[in-house]
């Protein structure tokens, strides 16, 4: 299934898209990445593979160029977002009406975002959503904030997940509720024998590898490695925490998402919510 989709014009970034799409698959596997150039079929409908996509997808990348809004030149309409038909327009309509698909605006060599008056009204939403850039003179730090713009989005609740595989595969509707009965009752239990996250599957502190200080300021931001003696990093069951402070004064706290760190935000007001207090005690922050 795809958790990546990349919307562009090929006259405007096909370039730009074709070297992010093969970054990203290098980073999440080629299945993940749904690009049509790559990714559709012949015999298969466009629109119908779009929504598929678009379905089983967390996170639209909309890359914009300079020419995203250039005129057909084929007299017309003045500019190939205006049609109806146009497959970018439809492309990226469908990925802002899935309310569970992150749509990221990536601007491509610079160019600016459309103001509203330049979008048609089924794309004008674009305007308020955060975007990232893609430059080549920058190529490797732009890359990083869309795969942590990617990271977020790629980690939906167990519930989301699991309504949204029920929109696809409708008839797994009776053993997914009861599973969902079941995990009822499991959590019932956990609440009443004082379970917390991570608590009862074991939390230690972990050795901070080489390269985490540099991999947490990846995940956050920072042109500069987390400060040596600032980063705390450990374990409860399967799941990775972190805490770290960079130079410039800002922190946050982090969880491990696969190969990457996640960042869930500063340090004072995520830390009690997000780490679980066993851990928290283990690295004696436990002033919650």
């Amino acid at each position: 299934m795809a958790v990546v989709f990349i919307s562009y014009r090929r006259k405007d970034s096909g370039g730009h898209a074709g070297r992010l799409h093969e970054e990203l698959v290098r980073c999440y596997g080629r299945e993940a990445v749904f690009m049509d150039i790559d990714s559709l079929r012949g015999g298969v409908e466009f629109r119908e593979r779009i929504h598929q996509a678009l379905d089983a997808s967390d996170t639209a990348l909309v890359l914009i160029g300079e020419a995203w809004t250039a005129p057909t030149g084929d007299g017309e309409t003045p500019r190939r977002i205006d049609r109806e038909d146009d497959l970018v327009r439809r492309e990226v309509a469908a990925a802002l009406e899935h309310e569970e698909v992150a749509v990221v605006p990536v601007l491509v060599e610079g160019a600016n975002l459309p103001s509203a008056e330049e979008l048609p009204e089924d794309l004008e939403s674009l305007r308020g959503l955060h975007v990232c850039q893609l430059r080549n003179s920058d190529w490797k730090s732009d890359v990083r904030r869309i795969t942590r713009a990617i990271d977020s989005a790629n980690a939906p609740s167990g519930m989301s997940r699991l309504t949204r595989g029920l929109r696809q595969h409708p008839r797994r509707v009776a053993g997914a509720l009861g599973l969902i009965a079941v995990l009822a009752v499991l959590a019932v239990v956990a609440l009443a024998s004082g379970g917390s996250d991570g608590g009862g599957e074991g939390c230690e502190n972990q050795f901070i590898a080489k390269d985490a200080r540099t991999e947490l300021a990846d995940a956050a931001g920072s042109p500069q490695p987390a400060e040596e003696g600032t980063v705390y990093y450990g374990t409860c069951g399967s799941k990775a925490y972190a805490l770290a402070s960079f130079p410039d004064g800002s922190d946050g706290v982090f969880i491990q998402s696969g190969l990457h760190w996640v960042d869930l935000g500063p340090i004072a007001a995520e830390k009690c919510a997000r780490v679980p207090p066993e851990l928290l005690e283990i690295w004696k922050q436990d002033d919650c």
